[in-house]
């Protein structure tokens, strides 16, 4: 038997994310900014996992919290805030920044893969091991409100490090903070 128990094709698993020191169930808005009020200020945030933003940016909606950027908002956090534009504001400091996607993978010899993005992902600067090859495939995120079409056109997706959009490029998605 499974470990959780009978499992049949109506079976729903429900996963919740949990504080270790609390064993209470947290948000991904207080997992990825560190909200648990209405209003919230970020001082940086690098990002992470864009699915994550995104549930992340529904929450936000839903709970119709404002989110400050007061410095550095990287990737997944610019993500965030490209889907739910009305719920973000830029402050003095505000730095939006965007990149491309980057998916690695390791083949073995004869074509199979053998390690998963997360796993390749946490092995920087990439590198295959001995008879292995690497292929890296590039993307382009979805930063929402249109921010990945003007970038792709103006040509703002680099693929190496990243673009830090100006003030006048930010101002045409968000608002300044009050």
């Amino acid at each position: 038997m499974h470990p959780i128990g009978k499992i049949t094709t109506n079976t729903a698993i429900v996963c919740t994310l949990t504080s270790a020191a609390y064993a209470k169930p947290i948000s991904y808005l207080e997992k990825l900014f560190g909200c648990t009020g209405r209003v919230c200020v970020v001082h940086a945030n690098f990002g992470g996992d864009e699915e994550e933003f995104l549930y992340a940016a529904k929450e936000i909606k839903r709970k119709n919290v404002l989110i400050k950027i007061e410095g550095p908002c990287v990737s997944g956090c610019v993500s965030a805030a490209g889907h739910e534009p009305k719920n973000f504001c830029l402050g003095k400091k505000a730095e939006m920044s965007i990149h491309r996607g980057m998916h690695p993978r390791i083949y073995e010899q004869f074509g199979k893969e053998v390690f998963s993005d997360k796993v390749v992902a946490k092995t920087y600067p990439f590198e295959a091991p001995a008879g292995h090859r690497l292929e890296i495939e590039f993307s382009a995120p979805d930063y929402g409100s249109g921010i990945t079409k003007w970038a792709l056109r103006e040509n703002k997706l680099p693929h190496e490090g990243v673009y830090t959009l100006t003030k006048k490029e930010a101002s045409r998605y968000w608002k300044r903070c009050p």
